[in-house]
C-alpha cells in the first residue's frame, strides 16, 4: 500500500505492518507497565502506540537509507516496499557493481544502528533529567533495543537479509562472477 514519497521515492507498506506494529506496541505496553506499575492503563497504550509508530518511521528510516544510497550510486529507484526485517522484493535496489552493492546492502543496517545510538543519547538524557521524564526513558529506551535489534538482525549473513547481500557482493567482488 502507498503511503507516502519522501526525495520523490514512494513509500509502500506491506499489509503485515499491521499485525507487527500491533505486537510491537503489546510488547512496548508490558515494558513500560514492568517499569512504572503505577502508569496508568491509557497513558501505557498511549506511550505503547507512540513506541509502534517510532518503531515503524525506523524502519521506513531503514529502507529509505537503501534507496538514497542507491540513487546516489546511479540506480534508479522510484519507490521501496517497507517490509518487517528484510525481504527481497521486486523494489529492492541493488547495483550491477559488487562495491556499490554492498554500499547500498550496509546502509540500512548502518541507519538503524545510528538511530539506535542516538536514540541511547536521548535516553541518557532523559534519564538524566529525572522521574518527571521516566515515561520519555522508557519509551526512548525500547526505540534504542528496537532500533539495535533491526540493525543487528539485518547484518545476519542469510540471504535475502542485508549481511546475506554483503556476503554475497564480497563473495562477487572476489571471483568476478554474480552467481558464485
Amino acid at each position: 500500500i502507498p503511503i507516502a514519497r519522501i526525495f520523490g521515492i514512494e513509500i509502500r507498506v506491506s499489509l503485515g505492518w499491521t499485525i507487527v506494529l500491533a505486537v510491537v506496541a503489546v510488547i512496548a505496553v508490558g515494558q513500560l507497565t514492568a517499569v512504572d506499575p503505577d502508569l496508568p492503563s491509557h497513558i501505557a497504550w498511549i506511550l505503547g502506540a507512540v513506541v509502534a509508530a517510532g518503531f515503524f518511521l525506523s524502519s521506513v528510516s531503514h529502507d529509505l537509507a537503501h534507496a538514497i544510497v542507491a540513487r546516489r550510486r546511479g540506480v534508479d529507484v522510484s519507490s521501496i516496499l517497507v517490509s518487517f526485517f528484510g525481504g527481497a522484493t521486486p523494489l529492492d535496489p541493488s547495483s550491477p557493481d559488487p562495491r556499490q552493492d554492498m554500499a547500498i546492502a550496509a546502509s540500512g543496517p548502518a541507519a538503524s544502528l545510528g538511530i539506535g545510538v542516538v536514540l541511547l543519547a536521548l535516553t541518557a538524557a532523559a534519564t538524566a533529567l529525572g522521574e518527571g521524564f521516566s515515561a520519555a526513558a522508557g519509551v526512548l529506551a525500547v526505540l534504542v533495543f528496537l532500533n539495535i535489534v533491526l540493525g543487528v538482525v539485518n547484518l545476519v549473513p542469510a540471504y535475502p537479509l542485508d549481511g546475506g547481500r554483503i556476503v554475497r557482493d564480497l563473495a562477487w567482488r572476489r571471483s568476478g562472477s554474480e552467481r558464485v
